[in-house]
């Protein structure tokens, strides 16, 4: 169902979005985003952003932001900003009590666990530059028994002997973290692996699930909950705005709260048509062809 400007704010105090394919495409912000975040903040409404990008850091995401035209002042902060990697990143030197991790992901991936004070661990360039592991290099391989964790992401360097080395780490305990479970994105007419395709073929390879920190997992949001001192406020008076089904909107049924679909990202109006009858998928409280329509004046 369609849900006006007005009813949204009359309703909820928190407002908790995910970003690419709802505020913006690529660079570009999508039509009447930058106006309804600033409808929101000027009714005295708190937002976050919650993204899945799992090569970006807080600080990035936020310069992303103001960027692309969300320039708000001091109206948003960089603290409202969560990101698969820095979530990831906190539940591992908070909860795991994490020290060395080693990264099968981007750059972006090491910085963040550098900026929170941990040591992040790469692959050789030898990795990179003879990729081929037959069975008597893998048979030889010997994993640095001081990393604790491996944190996985999108990433479009990887070989075969990262993979191999990565499955060694994950057989003999290392912490195995995933910092979200999106099979693809958009990139406008297809639909290109991401972030979960590089989780699953690690798990197969380790033979051991991961903790999920992003989208859908409730981390995510206890880290929020926590980080802004929320505990007392009752769920209904939150919602979660995304464009994906299995993750912004999974999100918001496994905290329980109300959730908001919108058909300017992964998910538009013909291929919803096609699934939302799933009785697999999750269904939400709204459905729209895009953010709701505001009067600045």
């Amino acid at each position: 169902m369609e849900v006006s400007a007005e009813a949204l704010t009359d309703k909820y105090n928190y407002f908790l979005f995910d970003c690419d394919g709802v505020l913006w495409d690529q660079e570009e912000p999508i039509e009447g985003a930058i106006e309804f975040i600033k409808y929101l903040t000027g009714k005295g409404k708190t937002v976050f952003f919650v993204t899945n990008s799992s090569w970006r850091g807080q600080i990035e995401v936020y310069e992303q932001f103001k960027r692309i035209g969300f320039e708000m002042g001091s109206e948003i902060e960089s603290s409202q900003f969560y990101s698969a990697t820095s979530s990831a990143v906190s539940y591992c030197k908070n909860a795991l009590k994490s020290k060395k991790i080693f990264v099968f992901g981007l750059e972006g991936v090491s910085a963040e666990i550098r900026r929170q004070g941990l040591e992040a661990v790469e692959p050789p360039k030898d990795y990179y530059e003879n990729s081929r592991c037959g069975e008597a290099e893998f048979e030889e391989m010997q994993s640095d028994p001081t990393i604790d964790t491996l944190i996985c992401g999108y990433t479009n360097k990887w070989t075969y002997k990262m993979l191999c080395y990565a499955s060694i780490l994950i057989r003999s305990g290392t912490h195995f973290v995933a910092s979200n479970i999106d099979n693809v994105w958009s990139t406008g007419t297809r639909q290109m692996p991401g972030g979960g395709s590089i989780m699953k073929m690690l798990e197969a390879a380790g033979g051991k699930k991961p903790i999920i920190i992003g989208k859908p997992s409730k981390i995510l949001f206890d880290t929020i909950i926590e980080e802004h001192k929320l505990e007392d406020v009752p769920l209904d008076e939150f919602i979660m705005i995304g464009d994906k089904l299995d993750t912004d909107i999974k999100f918001g049924e496994n905290i329980g709260i109300d959730t908001m679909l919108v058909l300017t990202g992964v998910t538009t109006k013909s291929n919803y048509s096609e699934t939302k009858d799933d009785p697999t998928k999750p269904v939400p409280t709204y459905v729209s062809e895009r953010l709701p329509e505001v009067n600045l004046e």
